[in-house]
């Protein structure tokens, strides 16, 4: 070995390591000895033991199984629930016909397909729902347009009605004050019997007044 001394570290990185120190024996500047002290290097916090490796294998598995869980959690159920979330929405805002996509599970995946049954019939629905009030709109505008009909057609009847009693009261009148007319002529110098007839005609001529009045006042309401 010389004068000098020597230190190495023995054994492998995955097993059991060691720190071997040599040093010489000198009498009279001659080494005729050695001396060799081994101590072991055992402690678990030594990198490279094996309890260290198990440590940091087992953390770093950890850490890698609990963000893969963390992002497959985050995919097929955190995801999906937000899609549905924001698809219910959006049905209940009145976007019928909106269908919901998600990548989950079975469970999930029928619910979405439920919801999207829905919102399918949902726009179906106010389809015909709007056809039925264009039906009921186009009924009304007919019916009004019947009723107007019939109002004219009433009166249009209501006149003829009102003409005939017209014709019938003034007509009478009429005939009565042409007859006195006739006996006028015919008596010239009967100054008595023509006094008589213009007092008739006139009572018959104020009647045929009050008549025409009456069917004009009711005619301006």
């Amino acid at each position: 070995f010389g004068r000098k001394s020597d230190a190495r570290i023995e054994g492998s990185v995955w097993g059991n390591r060691a720190v071997q120190v040599t040093a010489p024996v000198t009498v009279r500047d001659v080494s005729s000895a050695a001396l060799r002290a081994t101590l072991p290097l055992a402690a678990p916090s030594v990198y490279g033991s094996p309890s260290g490796f198990t440590l940091a294998y087992t953390t770093s598995t950890g850490v890698l199984i609990a963000v893969f869980g963390f992002s497959l959690f985050r995919r097929r159920l955190i995801r999906p629930i937000a899609a549905v979330r924001e698809g219910t929405r959006r049905i209940a805002d009145g976007e019928f016909g909106h269908q919901v996509e998600v990548d989950a599970a079975r469970e999930f995946q029928a619910l979405c397909d439920a919801l999207n049954t829905m919102s399918t019939d949902l726009e179906q629905f106010r389809g015909r729902a709007a056809e039925q009030v264009e039906d009921l709109r186009q009924a009304n505008v007919e019916l009004q347009e019947t009723q107007s009909a019939l109002v004219r057609s009433e009166r249009l009847a209501g006149v003829g009605r009102v003409a005939a009693g017209l014709a019938h009261e003034v007509g009478n009148p009429l005939s009565a004050v042409l007859g006195y007319l006739e006996f006028l002529e015919q008596s010239p110098g009967d100054s008595e019997l023509q006094s008589d007839l213009l007092g008739r005609s006139r009572l018959e001529l104020e009647r045929i007044h009050r008549i025409i009045r009456a069917l004009l006042d009711y005619a301006r309401q």
